[in-house]
């Protein structure tokens, strides 16, 4: 059974009380950032609300996210025997990746699968409406990207990642895949 432990810019994500990971916000100047957390049976997911608050004169320039590196988390805590990653290499393109380390896992993941001591994880990063995630190894774990794609956005919200946890990778990976599809509707 998933279940999240809530902050306001921190979750933690356990399994039968074993620590799975933690996301951490990284926040900017002037931004507000809270963390939505969801979970049924071996799937959970979590999204991401984050607004730039308004500078005084209203009228003068205003801080937006950029369209690209928009908002960013970082997930950490993480273990791993061994590790698969599906990344998009051109726009079109996705190739696999056997990283060793995590800050190997390369930019733009999409599925990120490990295993631990027989049990394994799939972790997938959602498109939605108004949201893309990507995934990327960073020195501390995984860095996740939001972001719109679109210049001139000053709130940012939806689903980012999809993750579950069991005996079968490749379950684990369709669980996933389902939980996110049933929360965007």
């Amino acid at each position: 059974m998933m279940e999240w432990k809530r902050e306001k810019e921190k979750a933690g994500l356990f399994q039968d009380g074993q620590k799975i990971f933690e996301a951490e916000a990284v926040c900017q100047e002037g931004m507000r950032l809270s963390f939505s957390v969801h979970a049924q049976g071996s799937a959970a997911a979590v999204g991401v609300s984050a607004v730039m608050e308004r500078k005084q004169p209203l009228f003068g320039a205003q801080p937006f996210f950029d369209r690209k590196e928009g908002v960013r988390f970082t997930l950490k805590g993480m273990e791993a025997d061994g590790m698969l990653c599906v990344y998009q290499h051109k726009d079109w393109w996705i190739r696999p990746a056997f990283p060793g380390r995590w800050e190997d896992v390369p930019a733009r993941t999409q599925l990120l699968v490990w295993e631990k001591e027989g049990r394994y994880a799939a972790m997938m990063a959602v498109c939605g409406p108004q949201c893309r995630a990507d995934m990327q190894g960073g020195q501390d774990g995984i860095c996740v990207t939001v972001a719109s794609n679109q210049d001139g956005c000053a709130a940012l919200d939806g689903l980012s990642l999809a993750v579950s946890c069991g005996p079968d990778p490749y379950r684990c990976c369709e669980e996933a895949a389902e939980y996110a599809l049933k929360l965007l509707g």
